[in-house]
C-alpha cells in the first residue's frame, strides 16, 4: 500500500492536469476546463463536458460524484495519465463506500462509522466557521462544501495524494484539494489534534481559492489560513503559540528564516515538522504585519488577485511587489523582541505512541525526569517531585515535565500548586491535551463546573476519542443545568463505550425523564 501511494502521488496530479490525446477535444479547452474546476467555477465547465469524457470525469470528480466520474473515465482510451485517474477513482470508491454522509445547511460531510463521535462537534462548529470566515472575507459559497474525514493515515495519504512519506515528514493532517476539504480522523493520532481548527484552516484555503480564482501565492495562502484558523472560537485569533515563537526566535538568531520562495509548491515538502512549524510562524506573522502596517487594505488583496498577478495586486494594495514586501516583513520581524518560553513545544504530529521524555524533553533535563518517574513508581513522591523540580528549572514550560509534577502534587495533596502548574502548561502549550484532561477532572471534583466545562471542551476538541473527557464534560454540564448538552456528552461517550451501564442509564433517563434533571 505504501509503495502504491508513493508512486501514485505524482501520477494522479498528472492525470488531472494533462490534456487528452487524439481527437477527444482540444488541449486548450481541456486546460481551461481544469482551471475553472480548480477555482470552483463549475458553471463554466458544465456546458463543455459533452465534448470530452476526460473533462466530464474530472467535472464529476470535483463535484464529489466518484461513481459517475469513474463511468466517464472508463469511456476514454485509458492511456497513461487517464489510467492513473481510473485507478485512483476505483480505489477511492472502494475506500469510501462505507462512509456515512450527512448535511448541514452549507456542508456535506462524509466519514466512517468509527468517527460518529465527531458528528455533534461538526454540526456545532462548521456553520459557525461558515459565518465567521464568511464575514471576515465577505464570501459565502452557495454550494455545499464537501468534507471528507479519513479514518487513518493510509487512507488519507491516498485520498490526498500526498503519500505516506510526506505525511511522516511534514505532519500534514489536512488538505484543501479537488474542491473539497480532507482531514485525517483524530483517532489516527495517539493524542489527537486540533481537528476543528484544521477544518477551519482548510475551509479558509477553500475560500481563498474561490475569491482569487486559484491565484494566491503559497506562502500567503498558508499564512492567511493559519492566521484565521482559530477565529471561529476566539477573536482576535490565536495564530501562534509560545513553542512556535521559540522556533522563530532561534531562526532569527541563526539567520535561518525560510524564504517564501522555498515554501513553494507546498510546505509539506520542507525538511521536517520543525521547518513546517517555523514556516507557519513566519507566514502568519507576515499576515499580521499586513493587517497592522496597512490597515483596511487586507480585504482588498484577495479580490485584486482574481484580476491580476499576485505581484501587481501587492503593488496596488501596498505600494510594493512581493520581493520588496518580503524584505520589509523580514526587517519588521527582526525588530521584534521575542521572549523565549524555555521548554514550550511547537505543535508536532506523532502518528505512533512514543516515549514522551525522549521525544519532547531536552537532553539536559531527561535524566532528572526519568529518575523522578522511577521514584514515583516506587511510591516515593517526595523524591520524585525533587527530581521533576530539577528538570523544571531547566525547561520551566515543558508540558511533559509540568504534567508529571502536577500529577505527583495531586497525589500528595497539594492541589493548588498542581492546578497552577497545569494552567501554566496550557498557557504555554495550548494544544497539549493531557493538561486539559487532568485539570478538567480536578475542577469537576471540586465542583467548579464552569471551569470543568471549559477544560473538557478543549480536551474533546483535541482528542474526542477519550470517553472520560466526554463523561466529565457531560457531568459538569448537567450540574450547570445544561441538560441537552449533557445528553450529547453522554451519547458521545456511549459511542466510545457501547454497553457501559452507567452511560446507558444516563442517556435513557435524560431522554425519557428529562424533567427529573431540571435545567434547560
Amino acid at each position: 500500500m505504501k509503495t502504491f501511494v508513493t508512486l501514485f502521488t505524482a501520477a494522479i496530479m498528472c492525470a488531472v492536469i494533462a490534456g487528452p490525446a487524439g481527437a477527444d477535444t482540444s488541449g486548450d479547452l481541456f486546460a481551461e476546463g481544469v482551471r475553472h474546476l480548480e477555482a470552483g467555477r463549475f458553471e463554466e465547465v458544465r456546458d463543455k463536458i459533452n465534448s470530452s469524457d476526460h473533462l466530464a470525469s474530472l467535472y464529476y470528480f470535483y463535484m464529489g460524484d466518484y461513481r459517475t466520474a469513474l463511468s466517464f473515465i472508463k469511456r476514454t482510451d485509458l492511456k497513461e495519465t487517464r489510467h492513473n485517474l481510473y485507478l485512483y477513482l476505483k480505489h477511492l470508491i472502494e475506500m469510501t463506500q462505507e462512509f456515512d454522509e450527512f448535511e448541514t445547511p452549507h456542508f456535506l460531510i462524509r466519514l466512517s462509522k468509527n468517527d460518529y463521535v465527531l458528528k455533534s462537534d461538526i454540526k456545532d462548529t462548521l456553520e459557525r466557521v461558515y459565518s465567521v470566515i464568511g464575514m471576515a472575507f465577505s464570501y459565502f459559497p452557495h454550494d455545499r462544501v464537501i468534507i471528507e474525514i479519513y479514518p487513518d493515515k493510509e487512507s488519507f495519504a491516498f485520498a490526498s495524494t500526498l503519500g505516506d512519506k510526506t505525511l511522516e515528514r511534514s505532519g500534514a493532517i489536512g488538505i484543501c484539494k479537488f474542491n473539497r476539504l480532507m482531514i485525517v480522523s483524530p483517532s489516527a493520532l495517539p493524542q489527537g489534534y486540533r481537528w476543528l481548527d484544521s477544518l477551519c484552516h482548510e475551509y479558509v484555503h477553500f475560500v481563498i481559492n474561490r475569491i482569487t480564482k486559484n491565484n494566491c501565492p503559497l506562502w500567503l495562502h498558508e499564512g492567511i489560513a493559519r492566521y484565521h484558523d482559530t477565529l471561529w472560537r476566539v477573536d482576535p485569533p490565536v495564530y501562534t503559540t509560545p513553542g512556535s515563537v521559540n522556533l522563530l526566535k532561534d531562526a532569527l538568531e541563526k539567520n535561518a528564516l525560510i524564504s517564501f520562495t522555498r515554501m513553494s509548491p507546498s510546505m509539506v515538502y520542507l525538511e521536517n515538522q520543525d521547518e513546517v512549524a517555523l514556516a507557519f510562524a513566519q507566514v502568519s506573522s507576515a499576515v499580521d504585519f499586513i493587517k497592522s502596517a496597512f490597515p483596511g487594505r487586507f480585504r482588498q488583496l484577495l479580490p485584486e488577485m482574481s484580476q491580476s498577478t499576485p505581484d501587481d495586486a501587492f503593488k496596488k494594495c501596498f505600494g510594493m511587489g512581493l520581493v520588496k514586501f518580503e524584505k520589509e516583513w523580514t526587517a519588521h520581524i527582526k525588530r521584534q523582541q521575542f521572549t523565549k518560553a524555555e521548554g514550550a513545544l511547537p505543535d508536532r504530529i506523532t502518528w505512533e505512541k512514543a516515549d514522551e521524555i525522549e521525544q519532547f524533553v531536552g537532553i539536559s533535563a531527561r535524566d532528572f525526569i526519568r529518575l523522578g518517574d522511577r521514584f514515583r513508581m516506587r511510591g516515593n513522591n517526595v523524591a520524585a517531585m525533587a527530581e521533576y523540580e530539577k528538570g523544571l528549572k531547566i525547561e520551566p514550560f515543558n508540558p511533559v515535565i509540568l504534567l508529571k509534577l502536577a500529577r505527583t502534587l495531586f497525589s500528595s495533596g497539594d492541589f493548588g500548586r498542581a492546578a497552577e502548574l497545569l494552567n501554566a502548561c496550557i498557557e504555554k502549550n495550548p494544544n497539549y491535551v493531557s493538561a486539559y484532561e487532568l485539570l478538567g477532572d480536578y475542577y469537576l471534583k471540586i465542583s467548579e463546573w464552569s471551569k470543568s466545562v471549559e477544560m473538557n471542551t478543549h480536551a474533546v476538541s483535541i482528542n474526542p476519542f477519550n470517553p472520560s473527557s466526554h463523561i466529565a464534560l457531560a457531568k459538569a454540564r448537567l450540574s450547570l443545568g445544561e441538560r441537552e448538552k449533557a445528553l450529547v456528552g453522554f451519547q458521545n461517550a456511549l459511542l466510545l463505550e457501547p454497553g457501559n451501564p452507567f452511560l446507558m442509564r444516563m442517556v435513557r433517563e435524560l431522554t425519557t425523564k428529562p424533567d427529573a434533571w431540571g435545567g434547560d
